[in-house]
């Protein structure tokens, strides 16, 4: 029903269109932004349309490759009575008690109440009834109990406290133990095979540091469905790979499965890490691949642009640059080349996440021939709109009447419009500048 109806809007918006002047002057702005509110409008409808047919490849895939690799492990959830796949580490909240649990969802809906009763529903055991420990060494003690009694979860929970300690709450870091219970549990829960990876990119307690047994590792866990070893393991071949290449192909597939348990409401973490930050890597290869049109996908700005955005909105720095370059692609496409229609300029926002790219150089911008198309993109806007007011379009070497230097200011907040007067700033916000300019420190940007 939902393709059907976007189906109809989209062939009444192409109606309008159609009937409104093929080429119009720069300076009759009123019908520049009828057209461009039609266009907008045409092209938000076909990118729904184009994500809800993504969304079937995703479940199409995901259910084709649920044949092949079943999930290594289940568990049923005793308050909505499903029978939960593990698929990260925060899919089932283990009760250490008895070894059942609860699933993400039902969590998540007790913590949402905020009362005394969902409180202390949390702090009780809804099969055995037994009142949890109220600090982590706590857990840890009753959970190795369970985990000696072959409880797989309990084992792999020990396996990864172990590794990251606690010495806040007196769990002190125990790798060699953690990497004994990893490899004891390696076949039977995937975040343990995602485990071992962590110890071959090291090499540590002996292990062999070997990127081969890395790929190896997270591809088992992967398979399991280990969203997070999904998302590492797409980030991984799409770099190793070209075009449509059978690393790009890898790329598309685990992407395309990582987020299948996404948009199922999963934890939106990723493995990508600098410091406290955690980033997304499934939503960014997908956009990378649609992008190009690499991995067996079909090139598409829309998609393109669905994934960077979701991927830029929850903090991935990789996500940012080519974001930036497909909004203003997708606007040159809408708006017949013309980047400056006030309501419609994609300028301020691609600025914005070109600066965050920037600010974000230790990370990923060390290689000097890597980032030299993302500098000149950049400069090329930046440049562009310095040359002339945002509103009169007066250049800011002389005016149309007489040679006369007039210096141009910046919009403070966005720092994406200049202006050679005080009354066309103001003019220009009216008209549209207020839909486009944002402030830099603004985390999330809708597009």
């Amino acid at each position: 029903m939902k393709k059907e109806k976007l189906y109809e809007e989209i062939a009444t918006e192409e109606e309008i269109i159609a009937k409104l002047p093929a080429y119009i002057e720069a300076n009759n702005r009123a019908l520049l932004q009828e057209r461009a509110t039609h266009k907008k409008n045409l092209y938000d409808k076909k990118m729904r349309l184009e994500v809800i047919a993504d969304e079937e490849r995703i479940a199409l895939v995901a259910r084709e490759h649920l044949e092949l690799h079943p999930y290594m492990i289940e568990k049923d959830c005793p308050i909505c009575l499903e029978t939960i796949p593990i698929t990260d580490y925060l899919t089932f909240y283990l009760q250490s008690c008895c070894g059942g649990g609860i699933c993400n969802g039902c969590m998540n809906d007790i913590l949402s109440t905020h009362t005394a009763e969902s409180r202390k529903a949390i702090r009780i055991c809804p099969l055995c009834r037994a009142e949890h420990p109220k600090n982590k060494k706590g857990i840890m003690n009753v959970t190795k109990i369970l985990a000696e009694k072959g409880n797989v979860c309990a084992q792999q929970w020990i396996a990864m406290m172990s590794y990251i300690g606690a010495s806040d709450e007196g769990i002190p870091k125990n790798k060699k133990l953690s990497l004994k219970l990893l490899r004891a549990t390696r076949d039977s829960h995937p975040g343990s095979a995602y485990g071992l990876a962590e110890f071959h990119k090291k090499g540590e307690c002996g292990v062999e540091k070997s990127e081969d047994i890395v790929r190896k590792l997270l591809k088992i866990s992967a398979d399991g469905g280990y969203r997070i070893a999904q998302e590492e393991y797409a980030a991984k071949m799409w770099w190793k790979g070209l075009g449509n290449g059978k690393e790009r192909v890898d790329a598309a597939l685990y992407a395309t499965l990582a987020c299948s348990i996404l948009q199922k409401g999963a934890f939106a973490c990723s493995i990508l890490q600098k410091g406290d930050k955690i980033y997304q890597s499934a939503y960014w290869v997908m956009g990378c691949l649609f992008e190009f049109g690499e991995g067996g996908m079909k090139q598409s700005w829309f998609l393109a642009k669905h994934y960077l955005q979701m991927a830029a909105d929850n903090g991935d720095p990789f996500a940012y640059y080519p974001l930036a370059e497909v909004l203003v692609t997708i606007s040159r496409l809408a708006y017949d080349g013309n980047l400056y229609i006030p309501g419609f300029s994609p300028v301020p926002k691609a600025l914005y996440w070109l600066r965050k790219a920037f600010a974000e150089k230790d990370l990923f911008l060390k290689d000097k021939q890597a980032t030299e198309p993302i500098t000149k993109f950049a400069q090329d806007l930046e440049s562009e709109v310095k040359k002339r007011c945002a509103n009169c379009y007066m250049g800011s070497k002389e005016t149309k009447i007489i040679k006369l230097v007039v210096p141009l200011s910046c919009c403070v907040r966005c720092r994406a419009a200049w202006y050679c007067c005080k009354e066309c700033q103001v003019e220009h916000w009216k008209a549209g500048h207020k839909v486009d300019c944002i402030k830099p420190e603004k985390k999330k940007v809708q597009s």
